[in-house]
Order: structure tokens, then sequence, then C-alpha cells
């Protein structure tokens, strides 16, 4: 048997209405672990369980998912299998950006998937690295913790009249809410709004379930 741990963050809209999830693949130690790396199985056995008919046990009907991919994840092919109505490709801030890994993230765009960036911290360095891809991304999840209030302000005057939506991340008490809320962010995450919780799927010979009750439990990513 198979158990495969993901970790599950909700996501709020301006209205405070859910808009949809994170997932962060855990390892058996309960560290982060990136979705081509084995977690007791396959990245196969892992992409198995997140399309499964059972995926509406994983998601709320209605609902997204951000997913995290790295270099590895783009060039293995792995994403091929996934729902692109129900998955955002969250590109991590590591990445490698060379060339082949930027026509790779432009063919996934133009097959349909949605693209966020994960943790932008408003940096020229890294507005530098991503900027050959800022016509092709949807959302860009900046780091509300890293980036410097000036810098952050600039890259939503950059975006404001553009389709780019923006959201906050590390949203940690009520007043970084208002804060954020009162700036313009189109989207909400953080520990004030929804810590994460712990979801563990059981792969089997069988087609993948998920394991019931789900139990609900809380931890810090």
């Amino acid at each position: 048997m198979n158990i495969i741990k993901i970790s599950k963050q909700k996501i709020f809209d301006q209205k405070n209405k859910l808009f949809a999830y994170e997932l962060v693949f855990r390892d058996e130690d309960n560290n982060e672990t990136g979705l081509s790396c084995s977690v007791k199985g396959t990245a196969q056995l892992i992409i198995n369980s997140i399309t499964s008919k059972e995926l509406d046990k994983l998601l709320a009907p209605n609902t997204v998912a951000f997913i995290n991919i790295d270099e590895d994840v783009l060039l293995r092919g792995i994403l091929d299998l996934l729902d692109k109505d129900r998955f955002i490709l969250n590109i991590v801030d590591t990445i490698k950006l060379d060339e082949k890994i930027i026509a790779k993230i432009i063919q996934y765009r133009k097959r349909g998937f949605r693209l966020s960036i994960e943790s932008f911290d408003s940096s020229a360095e890294m507005i530098i690295r991503f900027r050959r891809l800022f016509n092709y991304i949807d959302i860009i999840k900046m780091d509300t913790v890293l980036s410097e209030p000036s810098n952050m302000k600039l890259m939503m005057e950059r975006f404001r009249d553009t389709n780019v939506k923006l959201l906050a991340q590390n949203i940690e008490t009520a007043q970084d809410h208002r804060e954020y809320i009162d700036m313009g962010f189109d989207y909400y995450q953080g520990y004030y709004l929804d810590r994460p919780e712990i979801i563990e799927i059981v792969g089997t010979k069988e087609p993948t379930q998920f394991r019931a009750p789900l139990k609900t439990t809380f931890t810090v990513v």
C-alpha cells in the first residue's frame, strides 16, 4: 500500500469566497517534496491520485488547485495527464529558466493551462528572470513578507490594467488582510485565512481511493 500526503490550503477572492486550493506534496516525514519525486511510490501514482474520479473529494466542486512545478516536472511530461480546467501550474520561484524550459511553459499555456508564479518577491532580479513569461502568466503569487512595500506597489501598478491577477501570500493577521484588500489584490492566502490540512491518499492496485474519513490535521508548511 502506498500513502501519499498532500497539504491543502484554501485561497480566497476579494469577496472572501473560496477560489482555489494550493496542493503541496509531503514525504513520510511531512517535509515538502516535489511533484516529480517519489513519495512512497512514483510520480505516476501521485498523478493518478489527483486525476481520479475521486477528485472532488480532494477539491471542492467548481474550484481549482495550484500545483507546484519545476523544470524536472516540465521535462518529464507528468503534467500531460492533468485536467487543465482543474489545475493551475504554479511555477516555483527557483525554476531554472533556460530556453527549453521557457518554451515548455509557453507550450502548456497555449494548450489551455493557466499559469502562476510562486513566491514572487517583487525584486528587480525576479522581474528580470520572469519578464519573458509575463505575457503568458495568469496569476502572480506575491510574497508579502519578502517583498519590499515600495516594490510591491510598483508591481501592482505594472499589472493593474492587464489580465494578470495578483495574489497576496502569507497573510498572518486581520490587519494584513485589510491592508492587502485596500491595495487591490485579487486573491488572498495565509494562516489567518486558512491553516493547511493534511490529506492522506491511499494508492492500491485498484483505482486510487481516498482514505475515509479524511483526517483533519493542521501543520506548518
